[in-house]
């Protein structure tokens, strides 16, 4: 597409221009202009096609499988718990009241004796506690089960999993622990650290130490088709209906598809970065937000019971992102993109050799990795 784009505007569009005196000076323009913003986006392409996105193998050392220290309740259990609530491992209590009888006893299957079998005269009636009496007083009822209470919870409930654990961490194709936020690419055949996404157009994935040329990468490419476009349209409308070249409606509507394209790359991977997210992150957060829309059963999310979850927890992908920082966008913009303001548009420098590897968890979290309660915060952050 850039070849014919260049041969189109330079041989069809600019030279035309150039062999008129009196519109030399345009086309000289209008050339310099192109060729330019074409010379900075293959440069910025270039750089983020031979900068890798950062292999955790070449930093982490094989190991084994580390020892589970948590095992998950089951999804009845977990429902029945609330999200924020750690996870209690059975008692031997627990497992004699489950299962009174050990069947590697072979004495205890035999048949019981005759006398076992009387009923009893003297044991009174058993009451489960659900039973309550026909004029039982309602304002005695449990808390868990009066629909006032029940309206005023939240219907959040945020994933249990402690995320930090290296058990939970570890990748089982390359026999590693991975570092956080690092996932692995099955078209690549390896953990890549800060994994956002694998891109075709590069070759490669977009991960730590190249997430920042590849945003540069789709705003050049977005300010070039921007201008590719504009100046097609400006110079075919100048010549006037009998005078249409189709190649350059062609180059139109290549360099419109184009523009549409880079530029809502640019936005959302901008958005992203205020955010600090990265794709694959902020699809989970999408996932949580559609469970809590189906929770609530209706189409539209209920603004008030979004209100109610927002104070009790805190906002999905902001205080609920684990790897959120506290001061606006800046912070979080600046850990992707760097501090250099000149190298949020040019593709200059080298990336840090540490990048990627230790990232710093929200407080909002407690140290295996679960959202806590607005309640469990630290105090300066409530």
């Amino acid at each position: 597409m850039i070849g014919y784009a260049t041969y189109v505007v330079i041989g069809r569009v600019c030279i035309p221009f150039i062999e008129d005196s009196g519109t030399r000076a345009k086309g000289v323009g209008l050339m310099v202009g192109y060729l330019i913003l074409l010379l900075v986006m293959l440069w910025s392409y270039m750089v983020v096609v031979i900068t890798p996105p950062g292999k955790a193998t070449d930093h982490v050392s094989s190991a084994p499988r580390p020892t589970p220290r948590y095992v998950p309740p089951s999804q009845s259990t977990a429902d029945e718990f609330h999200a924020s609530e750690p996870y209690r491992p059975p008692t031997s209590s627990d497992e004699t009241a489950r299962d009174p009888i050990p069947v590697s006893n072979p004495t205890l299957l035999q048949a019981p004796d005759d006398a076992l079998l009387k009923p009893e005269q003297n044991i009174p009636p058993q009451h489960t506690p659900d039973q309550r009496a026909p004029n039982s007083n309602p304002g005695q009822q449990s808390t868990a089960g009066h629909p006032q209470e029940t309206m005023q919870r939240s219907l959040r409930r945020p994933p249990s999993t402690p995320v930090l654990l290296p058990e939970y961490r570890y990748c089982q194709r390359d026999n590693i622990v991975k570092p956080h936020r690092t996932h692995h690419c099955r078209a690549c055949g390896t953990c890549i650290l800060k994994y956002d996404h694998h891109c075709p157009w590069i070759g490669q994935c977009v991960g730590a130490r190249n997430h920042r040329f590849f945003v540069i990468f789709n705003l050049w490419g977005a300010i070039f088709t921007a201008y590719l476009l504009g100046m097609m349209i400006g110079t075919t409308a100048a010549r006037g209906s009998e005078d249409i070249d189709p190649q350059c409606i062609v180059i139109i509507a290549l360099a419109g598809i184009f523009f549409i394209f880079t530029f809502s790359l640019y936005y959302t991977h901008c958005r992203l970065t205020m955010l600090n997210q990265t794709t694959v992150e902020s699809l989970a957060f999408r996932d949580m937000r559609e469970k809590e829309q189906m929770t609530d059963g209706c189409l539209f999310w209920d603004r008030s019971q979004k209100h109610l979850s927002n104070e009790e927890w805190g906002r999905i992908g902001r205080e609920g992102n684990i790897w959120w920082k506290d001061g606006g966008w800046r912070p979080n913009f600046e850990e992707t993109m760097g501090t250099s303001v000149i190298g949020w548009f040019l593709p200059i420098g080298r990336p840090d050799p540490r990048i990627g590897l230790e990232y710093t968890p929200n407080r909002r979290f407690d140290l295996e990795g679960r959202w806590m309660q607005r309640k469990q915060w630290p105090t300066d952050l409530r």
